[in-house]
């Protein structure tokens, strides 16, 4: 079976037949195989966290409740079925009736809510690999549209769909994958079709009205994709002569049902053909416009996720580094996370000169990712959020593809493709290494990671774009210093004779991790000697350790009882700045009388503009002299597939997913559930090796090492209702002799600890040391929820934790 795609275009692309298009299926259902098989591991593993407890919500009130309210959900705490504790910020906005409506756009939880019904939030993440595995047929058949080139087709489509982040939503609960599935479709359409068939008419139609409502910032992104489809549906031959054949070869009209239409819809499009060729536009604007009178008639409108700053000095600076550090800053630019995507630099030469010489229309690739990272900077430049990588890109990232797909087929050299697959594989060592640490991307970041595993001081040699914070002038508390109005300026004022606070220890929320430069505007009364100490500057972490401490001496002030700006280089390696954000404070000594301005800590310029720009220029440029040096030595044939029996495909296109479900199906049924105790949190300890164990591994707590605390706690995994049979295996490492508890084993429930079973452990227990022992303790979990399970150590004998087994009674 063959079928023909016809472009309008020479040269590079030719009209051709592309064999074996069930290649689309097997990758397709490769990818959700592979998709299938990780998700046991990640459903168990990942906690829903930011905005997705809140989706889920909504989808359970869709199920449960037949409404979007989500009050009662709240009061019921029903989020503990997805979510680890009790204690969550409802993200609601109030409709004119007093309802509690999602602060977010209701797309995404009408579109899940089957799922849901169906298996809950384990049903949501299938119900999105499936999703995944559409989405990478799809892509593959962008770029072999654009490429004509199967291997490079298959590898591009491998590069994009497992190289984080876009495998990572997958098993997020964002609106990222279906916008991405949404985009790619429309995209696909726009540039395969040369007659307009029902199928891809409804299909665009649908993806177009739906994309505004997944999230606000997609709202330019649909009126880009409606006009790109106007553009070419209305020159299609079809719509020009006024006539719909090809909605016969759909079929319609063999329908007794479509068959009634089948007539008046051909007499419409041929007596107003424009209108109906506009309809994407029309259509796109009606779900826009239905979108903001929907939000108009709520009581409270939730803030959409970005907004635009100011018009000020401080935009252009930020405009200038957004659109350098969604692409390069070490802890969210999409090179660092998946460095397969800097290979797309070097396919992009190859579809803008064929643009320019009015080749092909194939340079629409290029617009979604354009429009995603224009949209993304002007509203905010580049900030780092609670968000995954560049989660905002995710929705374009499947259009890059054929960019990918260009390189790998008009670069031949053995040693190109092998520096090619050492990006790949290092991008899916990333994807390897964040489903096995999902709280990386968050609390830390992959340069930092290898920083502190292999001692590389990459955090050094990579952009970072840091963020920007301010301390203004505020009246304190007693020892303070006064807040007065000096030179036409609010300041702060430190009398001489007396030790007094200037600042004191703000924690600066929006400093993220990142080279910075604090400036603060300082005068002091003239006279003094210039070794007088006038202020104690110090930045510590608030989870522990200093940043840096600086003495002002008069010295680093003018003598003419001016205003000087003192400067202060520093280095933020907090990259968690939620939970532990630095905080400062300033001290007068009281040896002179003095004057402050407003702080600013604002970005090093080398690390967040030169470097960054000098990075990627570096990469255009090289892009750019490869394309010069050896575009024209490219072929304008594509290498297809080996040619492979149908039925062989058939075969691969269908076992695979059906093996990935069975494996699926066998791991939900299993009720058993055992933790090493290195996968727990721990207060006190450490791992130590233990040959009776089966892992080699044990958790040793010693009283000459340890205080009394929690061993092991976690790891807030959901479970049933139900009851359960808990199994901690310990042992003594010596004998001892007391009388007094050795430490308590608990079973607890969420991150609020709400006790569900205690018991003590006494020596008596022990038969022997050195010899692991089964402690069980019978449990009833009274609903839905994380449990954690626990060995509070209490200090008084050595103890080694093998491991926790969890088994439901009774099913």
């Amino acid at each position: 079976m063959e079928i023909e795609i016809a472009r309008p275009l020479s040269g590079l692309w030719p009209k051709s037949k592309i064999q074996n298009p069930s290649w689309a299926v097997v990758v397709g259902s490769l990818t959700l195989a592979i998709y299938l098989a990780l998700l046991p591991f990640v459903e168990r593993t990942w906690r829903a966290t930011g905005d997705e407890p809140h989706y889920l919500l909504a989808a359970h009130s869709l199920v449960f409740d037949g409404d979007f309210d989500l009050a009662n959900n709240y009061n019921q705490l029903d989020y503990l079925n997805f979510y680890l504790s009790r204690d969550i910020t409802p993200q609601v906005r109030l409709s004119p009736g007093g309802q509690q409506i999602l602060d977010h756009q209701l797309g995404l939880p009408v579109l899940i809510a089957p799922a849901y019904a169906l298996g809950g939030r384990w049903g949501v993440l299938v119900f999105q690999a499936i999703l995944g595995g559409l989405l990478a047929g799809l892509t593959f058949k962008l770029a072999l549209l654009v490429s004509q080139d199967t291997v490079a087709s298959f590898l591009a489509t491998l590069f994009v769909t497992l190289s984080p982040p876009l495998l990572l939503y997958h098993y997020l609960v964002y609106p990222e994958l279906l916008g991405a599935l949404l985009t790619t479709t429309v995209v696909y359409y726009a540039l395969s079709q040369n007659r307009v068939t029902p199928t891809s008419f409804i299909l665009t139609l649908l993806a177009l009205i739906i994309l505004p409502w997944l999230n606000r910032r997609f709202v330019p992104l649909a009126m880009l994709l409606a006009i790109l489809l106007v553009w070419k549906v209305g020159r299609l031959e079809g719509w020009k002569v006024g006539r719909l054949e090809d909605w016969k070869v759909g079929g319609l009209e063999g329908w007794s049902f479509f068959g009634r239409f089948a007539s008046p819809l051909r007499l419409f499009a041929s007596s107003p053909p424009r209108l109906l060729a506009s309809s994407p536009l029309l259509f796109a604007f009606l779900s826009i416009g239905l979108l903001f009178w929907f939000d108009s008639r709520l009581v409270k409108v939730g803030e959409p996720d970005i907004t635009a700053p100011t018009i000020t000095s401080i935009f252009w600076d930020r405009l200038a580094r957004g659109l350098v550090g969604w692409l390069v800053d070490q802890q969210r630019g999409l090179f660092i996370f998946a460095p397969v995507y800097a290979v797309a630099l070097w396919g992009a030469p190859f579809l803008i000169a064929d643009g320019l010489r009015g080749r092909n229309r194939f340079w629409w690739v290029l617009l979604p990712f354009g429009l995603a990272l224009g949209v993304t900077t002007l509203a905010g430049g580049f900030w780092i959020a609670w968000e995954l990588g560049p989660r905002f890109l995710v929705a374009a990232l499947p259009s890059l593809a054929p960019l990918l797909a260009l390189a790998w087929r008009n670069y031949r050299s053995m040693l190109w493709r092998g520096g090619v697959l050492l990006l790949f594989g290092l991008s899916l060592g990333h994807s390897w290494l964040i489903l096995q640490n999902p709280e990386l991307p968050y609390k830390s970041s992959l340069p930092l990671y290898y920083s502190q595993t292999w001692g590389w001081p990459l955090t050094e040699w990579l952009p970072d774009l840091a963020g920007y914070a301010e301390i203004t002038p505020a009246p304190g508390g007693a020892n303070s210093a006064q807040v007065v109005v000096d030179r036409g300026q609010t300041v702060w004022l430190a009398e001489a004779g007396r030790t007094v606070k200037v600042v004191q220890a703000d924690p600066l929320t929006k400093l993220p991790f990142g080279h910075y430069y604090l400036s603060w505007p300082l005068r002091v009364e003239p006279g003094l000697p210039p070794e007088t100490e006038l202020l104690r500057l110090s930045l510590k972490l608030s989870g522990g350790g200093q940043v840096f401490h600086r003495v002002v001496t008069a010295a680093d002030l003018p003598a003419a009882n001016s205003y000087g700006e003192l400067q202060v280089a520093f280095r933020n390696p907090n990259v968690d700045r939620w939970r532990t954000p630095p905080v400062f404070s300033a001290v007068a000594t009281g040896e002179g009388q003095l004057w402050a301005g407003p702080i600013s800590f604002t970005p090093d310029p080398f690390y967040a503009l030169f470097l960054p720009y000098l990075v990627l220029t570096l990469l255009v440029l090289a892009a750019w002299g490869s394309w010069r040096r050896f575009g024209s030595n490219r072929s304008s044939f594509g290498i297809t597939m080996p040619q492979t029996p149908p039925l062989l495909l058939g075969s691969l296109a269908l076992i695979l997913p059906l093996s990935a479900f069975g494996y699926l199906a066998y791991q939900s049924r299993q009720e058993d559930r055992t933790y090493r105790a290195a996968e727990f949190s721990h207060f006190v300890g450490r791992e130590v090796t233990d040959p009776q164990t089966k892992s080699g591994r044990a958790w040793l707590v010693d009283p000459q090492l340890d205080p009394p605390q929690k061993a092991i706690y976690g790891p807030f995994d959901i479970f049933e209702a139900g009851q359960y049979r808990v199994t901690f295996r310990l042992k003594l490492t010596e004998a001892v002799q007391t009388e007094q508890d050795i430490a308590r084993l608990q079973v607890a429930a969420t991150t609020n600890y709400d006790e569900l079973l205690t018991q003590p452990l006494r020596l008596e227990h022990f038969s022997k040391a050195n010899v692991y022992h089964d402690f069980v303790l019978t449990v009833t979990n009274p609903r839905r929820q994380a449990l954690s399970f626990e060995v509070y150590y209490l200090g008084i004998a050595p103890l080694l934790i093998d491991k926790v087994t969890v088994a439901r009674i009774g099913g």
